[in-house]
C-alpha cells in the first residue's frame, strides 16, 4: 500500500493541495440616472501562488515544485513556508 504524504501541521494523510493564486481586480463605478455600476472590470493575474492542506487548510509551499515533491514523497529543501509545522 502506498502511504500518502502527511500535513506537517495536522497530521493528516493528504493526497492533494490547494493552490490559491493572487490576482488583482480593477475595475470603474459609473453613475447612470441616480445608480451606481460596475463597469469595464478586469481581472489581472498577481506575483504569488501557494499550496494549502485541503483539510486544516495551512500555507504549506509558495513554489509548485516544492509541492509536487511533497505529493510524490521527496524530501524538501526548499518553497516550504516557514510556519508550516508550528501549529
Amino acid at each position: 500500500m502506498v502511504r500518502m504524504p502527511e500535513c506537517p501541521n495536522c497530521g493528516s494523510q493528504i493526497s492533494y493541495l490547494i493552490n490559491q493564486q493572487k490576482v488583482r481586480e480593477e475595475y470603474e463605478i459609473y453613475e447612470f440616472d441616480g445608480e451606481y455600476r460596475l463597469i469595464d472590470r478586469e481581472t489581472i493575474p498577481a506575483d504569488g501562488s501557494t499550496y494549502h492542506c485541503p483539510e486544516c487548510g495551512i500555507e504549506l509551499f509558495d513554489s509548485e515544485d516544492s509541492a509536487i515533491n511533497f505529493l510524490r514523497g521527496i524530501p524538501q529543501t526548499s518553497g516550504q513556508r516557514p510556519e508550516a509545522g508550528k501549529g
